[in-house]
């Protein structure tokens, strides 16, 4: 199971754990989610097009960190739902990292085969700049990943949207079941 996988049920334990209305979450409005569309396409189109192509050229680099900065905008322009500016602070603590040292340096933890070069992570070495923002925090199995502090800021962002979209208005919680175990 994968580091997204892992937020996603981390999102949704937050919205049992804390009684929240399912029925928020397609209800939730965002302002010009044209900007999470992009971000998310120029991304996705940045890696697979280096992928298939096997190429780290400046052109893709450069869309790759346009797709952070694309983000973080849709972020700091939908701030006032909790959580936001929390992602936001985890795309930029990843950008960062991602663009003074030409991709996110990956540290694997012994016995694990180094990662490979892509337009998006590579091995780490001594000189990155920045090191305790890089992938260099082993989550074990089932996630079996690197992850930097930038994605664990952008998880608990998306706890705290989910948190944000699902409240309840008091009258409800008034009137809702208590479930109590025997």
């Amino acid at each position: 199971m994968g580091y997204v996988a892992i937020t996603l049920v981390a999102a949704a334990m937050t919205v049992v754990a804390t009684r929240g209305a399912w029925r928020g979450i397609p209800k939730a409005r965002f302002q010009l989610p044209s900007l999470l569309a992009a971000g998310l396409i120029l991304q996705t189109c940045a890696v697979m097009t280096a992928t298939v192509l096997s190429s780290r050229g400046k052109v893709l680099f450069a869309a790759l960190l346009a797709s952070y900065f694309v983000l973080a905008l849709f972020c700091l322009v939908n701030h006032e739902k909790r959580g936001m500016t929390v992602i936001a602070f985890g795309l930029g603590l990843n950008a960062v990292v991602i663009g003074v040292n030409h991709g996110m340096p990956t540290r694997t933890p012994d016995g694990h085969p180094p990662i490979e070069r892509t337009l998006k992570h590579r091995p780490a070495t001594g000189d990155d700049h920045l090191p305790w923002l890089a992938d260099n925090i082993w989550l074990p199995r089932p996630v079996s990943s690197m992850v930097s502090a930038g994605d664990i800021a952008i998880s608990l962002g998306v706890c705290g949207v989910a948190f944000a979209v699902t409240r309840r208005r008091s009258d409800e919680l008034d009137r809702a079941p208590i479930r109590r175990s025997a």
